[in-house]
């Protein structure tokens, strides 16, 4: 009698044992399984930009990498191209560059270039010529070593280039947009030395 109740108790302790890992078991799995689902969440969240965040403006900390990229890019599309502008084209907000480029001095083109300055997304042929077309092919400062020398010397990213003759004649400058945290400056530089002649706010 007393060996039959202790085999009971034996018994039911060892069930007792084996249905609480059951039970732990179970909790477990659970946990785990809303801790998975937590982390799944969150990088589906990051990935699709749920949070509602723009995507980031590819010129910001470039100073003049992207700037000079879409010159390149605009200038190779043109047989002997020479850049004669450079502005961020209002009409995609801000998206693309507008560049004009210049073949020697007898054509011109407006071509539009994606923002992170790699593809021509246009190219259409202009023409009413700039008059300064002849100053441009002698000028020995390019579009792009104008934009790489304003940014080395002043703070911000390059975000216009454009070559000026002065009225009444003079010696040509470029005129170059630096955006230093939302505060945008226009240099001026000589079109041969790359000296910096002139500065002022570009509102």
């Amino acid at each position: 009698m007393i060996a039959t109740m202790r085999t009971r108790n034996v018994i039911s302790a060892v069930g007792a044992a084996a249905l609480s890992v059951v039970l732990l078991g179970a909790c477990g799995d659970g946990d785990d399984d809303a801790g998975d689902n937590d982390k799944d969440d969150s990088t589906s969240a990051s990935a699709s930009g749920d949070d509602g965040a723009a995507s980031p403006d590819p010129n910001v900390g470039s100073g003049a990498k992207i700037a000079v990229a879409a010159m390149d890019t605009a200038a190779a599309d043109v047989k002997g191209g020479k850049v004669l502008d450079l502005d961020r084209d209002d009409d995609s907000g801000g998206q693309q560059w507008e560049t004009t480029v210049a073949e020697g001095t007898k054509a011109e083109y407006e071509l539009r270039v994606s923002a992170d300055g790699t593809k021509v997304e246009s190219n259409n042929k202009d023409n009413d010529l700039d008059e300064d077309l002849a100053q441009l092919a002698d000028a020995k400062l390019s579009a792009q070593d104008a934009a790489k020398r304003a940014a080395k010397d002043h703070p911000g990213d390059v975000t216009g280039v454009d070559f000026d003759v002065p009225d009444g004649g003079g010696d040509p400058t470029w005129q170059v947009t630096l955006n230093d945290n939302g505060s945008a400056t226009e240099y001026t530089l000589d079109a041969d030395s790359g000296k910096t002649l002139n500065s002022e706010a570009d509102d």
